[in-house]
């Protein structure tokens, strides 16, 4: 598990930080306008990790240590339907499942589509109605 916090980042395994971590994420080949990473996700079977900041996002290759090359792309463009700003996200059963304010839309990977529109809180269980 990574986690970020402004330019650095830990990783963790169970619940201890690796050794020689805080690194900068500049390091991973972010440009130096980038201030902090909102949301990323590793896609299960490829050797890429997806890095959203702002509107945009980095596609890093994690075979060659790299950020390709065609980043930064808009969100937009390869994720039509979830907006432009992605404050988490991951991976299950070929979707991914990005979350923005209180929506949470589930994309097919597959057919690059949205699929589901929900709220955020419904991973949760919890209820909206004030009675509860």
């Amino acid at each position: 598990v990574f986690l970020f916090k402004g330019s650095k980042y830990w990783a963790l395994q169970g619940f201890d930080v690796l050794p020689k971590y805080p690194k900068n994420i500049y390091r991973l080949g972010f440009p130096r306008t980038v201030k902090k990473i909102d949301a990323a996700v590793h896609l299960q079977g490829t050797d890429k990790t997806l890095f959203f900041v702002e509107d945009q996002y980095y596609s890093y290759d994690e075979a060659k240590y790299v950020m390709d090359k065609t980043s930064p792309q808009p969100i937009v463009d390869d994720f039509p339907g979830i907006g432009k700003k992605v404050h988490a996200v991951f991976q299950e059963n070929g979707h991914l499942y990005f979350f923005s304010g209180h929506k949470q839309f589930v994309f097919n990977i597959r057919s690059q589509k949205v699929t589901q529109t929900l709220k955020t809180a419904s991973w949760l269980g919890c209820s909206t109605d004030s009675k509860h």
